[in-house]
């Protein structure tokens, strides 16, 4: 038993030390809690919010949904932000005493919402794992899975490589999914070899 959190990729139109203004296809709910990691080009910074607004494009199928961050971003990522903003000819920064500056983000940030599902594990190797959950994941999304083996933690970086629907004959309507570990701390790695090393015993 363990879980999985699944990255979904949003483009950010612009940004704020508190906020940002996403473009997504499916609508965000006023009110939902959201968490994912913020890329915008080489940084990226994990951080949490609340969907405060949410309008549709006219003549389009994307839709815009408002964040408003539960606590300012890093002075790392602000300064990154900021020089960008008076640097980048597809960027503009602007003052607003209330709320701060915002720059447009010219396509060149993302937010990666994070979706969980509780998992099975089914098969294990150095190289990756097969696991069974109820909800509908695709492939090529990025993630990380969260287990315990034996009684050690495991966390990793994972790419869905194939994902398998559930057939006529499967009373739990479960997916089997195939994940690549893509990286992992040394811990994780040493719980991992551990526990194989067990198992082959």
């Amino acid at each position: 038993m363990g879980s999985v959190e699944v990255w979904r990729p949003l483009v950010v139109r612009d940004l704020g030390l508190r906020g940002a203004l996403l473009e997504t296809t499916e609508p965000l709910r006023v009110g939902t809690r959201v968490k994912g990691r913020l890329k915008v080009r080489d940084l990226s910074e994990e951080v949490e919010g609340e969907v405060r607004h949410g309008r549709a494009r006219a003549s389009a199928v994307a839709q815009y949904a408002g964040i408003a961050f539960a606590g300012a971003l890093s002075t790392r990522m602000a300064d990154a932000l900021w020089l960008q903003g008076k640097t980048t000819a597809a960027a503009s920064a602007a003052h607003d005493l209330r709320r701060g500056w915002r720059i447009a983000c010219g396509g060149e940030a993302v937010l990666e919402l994070a979706n969980w599902a509780s998992v099975w594990l089914r098969d294990l190797s150095m190289g990756g794992a097969m696991f069974t959950t109820g909800a509908a994941l695709e492939a090529g999304r990025t993630g990380r899975l969260r287990t315990t083996l034996g009684n050690r933690s495991f966390v990793a970086e994972i790419e869905l490589r194939r994902v398998e629907a559930p057939n006529d004959t499967d009373q739990r309507g479960a997916y089997r999914i195939g994940a690549l570990f893509l990286s992992m701390d040394e811990g994780s790695r040493h719980s991992l070899a551990a526990f194989l090393a067990t198992v082959a015993d």
